[in-house]
């Protein structure tokens, strides 16, 4: 089938996308202050004429600002054939800075939270990325569990970390939504949305998975669970490639600032290895713990959507980084940084 567009029409957005967002647009149009049009938009919309668009400029301001903006899209250079004002074209193609690209709702829910930092507490999901299900898997595998431990996962969502394996395994979620898929999922023998009255001395090992980054205080919430011998951490790491990465694109102004994304999902901090390791030797210095095992896993050279091409080898992709020291135990260059702490 021919997914072509028959009709070469497409309507562009004048503040924010043709020319910068300005604070003040009647104190600009009555001294009028003409603004400048963004880098590329001049040779764009030629381009668009070559090749035989029609170009439509939308706005929501008022008509008395036509000759406004028709003098500063004609002094710049840029071309178009109308400009329209409160109203919704019907084009082929809109082009806006405030939009949303729509293929699913799922996908529009889950960028309507990033933008405006919705679920930012523990238990407050927004819909998962499909590159995490690949990070989930290669964390997954720096831990052994045997089916006869008992095992609390705190915070574990659907349980995607234990498909299709037999483990002892409780879930604690405050999450009504996720506990009800849980349950369904069949992954755990119990499931809890309250701590009260869980006796946390019978289980063998915790799993944190993701937990730390989103505490005030992550030191006093490791001491609820000492009486639990073995506990298995991961946290995001400020020392991943990627991070540094975007530091050097200046797209983060040092590798443990919060961008967006980790706003967006309840992320207080990122650790590094020593900042880590600190809050860990300080809890052990408490309890007896010791650790183990510290490394780092899942090498990324982007963010979530950048690296989807790369979903489908993941797995391979973090056996490579490993083999070149980059990823694993006592390598510090993976998105996020593992430990395992046990009672000897």
């Amino acid at each position: 089938m021919n997914t072509k567009r028959k009709h070469k029409r497409l309507a562009i957005d004048f503040d924010g996308t043709l020319v910068d967002d300005r604070a003040d647009i009647e104190k600009d149009v009555k001294e009028w202050k003409l603004p400048n049009v963004k880098v590329g938009a001049v040779e764009t919309t030629k381009w668009l004429k070559e090749n035989d668009f029609e170009i439509l400029i939308f706005t929501c301001r008022p008509d008395y600002h036509r000759k406004f903006i028709e003098e500063t899209l004609n002094l710049q250079g840029v071309l178009f054939d109308y400009i329209m004002f409160y109203t919704k074209p019907r084009v082929s193609l809109y082009i806006d800075d405030k939009g949303l690209k729509f293929d699913n709702w799922a996908n529009v829910k889950n960028q309507i939270a990033k933008e405006f930092h919705i679920g930012n507490k523990i238990g407050e999901q927004i819909p998962e990325h499909p590159y995490e299900d690949a990070l989930v898997k290669n964390k997954r595998q720096r831990f052994y569990f045997d089916s006869e431990e008992k095992i609390l996962d705190f915070g574990g969502g659907y349980g995607k970390a234990w498909k299709g394996e037999q483990l002892n395994i409780d879930l604690y979620d405050t999450d009504k939504k996720v506990c009800e898929y849980a349950r369904k999922s069949g992954v755990y023998r119990n499931i809890y949305s309250s701590l009260k009255g869980v006796h946390l001395e019978n289980y063998d090992t915790l799993v944190a998975f993701g937990i730390l980054e989103h505490l005030e205080n992550p030191f006093n919430w490791l001491l609820k669970f000492k009486k639990i011998p073995r506990i298995c951490i991961t946290v995001p790491n400020a020392r991943s490639l990627h991070r540094f990465l975007g530091v050097r694109l200046g797209m983060l102004d040092n590798i443990e600032d919060l961008h967006d994304g980790d706003k967006a999902i309840g992320h207080k901090r990122v650790f590094t290895p020593e900042s880590l390791e600190n809050l860990l030797i300080d809890f052990c210095d408490c309890t007896g713990h010791q650790i183990t095992e510290m490394g780092s896993v899942s090498l990324k050279i982007g963010n979530h959507d950048q690296m989807m091409p790369y979903v489908d080898i993941a797995s391979e992709l973090n056996d490579v980084a490993e083999h070149a020291e980059l990823v694993g135990e006592n390598k510090f260059y993976g998105a996020e940084l593992y430990c395992e702490l046990i009672i000897l």
